[in-house]
């Protein structure tokens, strides 16, 4: 007997994944995680696969970009974590917009996107010291506040303020003004 079946298949199709450019911003000397997955887009019935984030320059081809470290001279180092994120560790000299970085990832079907990352370190405030006047007799000795710790006369949020920046106005015959001063002792 001759039994005939017939069937029909209809393939599903993940849409391509797309990625949308980050940005972040933080404080200098400070890291940055940034979630480069969050304003992305996946097809119906996709997902991002968060490990394989991959980072490189802008000018790598995509199928290139592998990196899961991306150090970028004189601004700092991207690290590719498992989850998906990505962290920027700014150098302690680097403030401002940093150069965007490429970063690369997978969806479930195997399909990439990729976009770029671009954070900003913020600058610090710049230090600050409030004047002290003090009259000393000539060959007396005079002692004034310190310039830091928690009751010094110097306050700041960024890089240290040390007593090898410190110079103070010379008097008369050789009289200065702030801030052009150049005396240190």
């Amino acid at each position: 007997t001759n039994q005939v079946a017939s069937s029909t298949y209809t393939p599903t199709f993940v849409a391509a994944p797309s990625a949308a450019a980050d940005t972040s911003s933080g404080d200098w000397n400070t890291s940055q995680t940034i979630s480069p997955l969050t304003n992305d887009t996946v097809g119906a019935g996709g997902s991002f696969v968060g490990s394989t984030v991959k980072l490189c320059t802008t000018a790598t081809a995509d199928a290139s970009c592998n990196g899961a470290t991306l150090t970028v001279s004189g601004q700092g180092t991207y690290t590719a974590n498992a989850n998906g994120t990505v962290t920027f560790v700014p150098l302690a000299s680097f403030t401002g917009v940093a150069t965007p970085v490429k970063y690369v990832l997978l969806d479930n079907a195997g399909q990439r996107t990729t976009s770029t990352i671009t954070p900003t370190v913020v600058a610090p405030p710049v230090p600050t010291a409030s004047n002290e006047t003090k009259i000393v007799e000539a060959g007396a000795t005079g002692t004034f506040t310190t310039l830091t710790g928690a009751s010094g006369l110097a306050t700041s949020g960024g890089p240290s303020f040390t007593t090898a920046q410190t110079f103070l106005c010379g008097v008369a015959p050789a009289a200065e003004t702030a801030p052009n001063c150049t005396k240190t002792s």
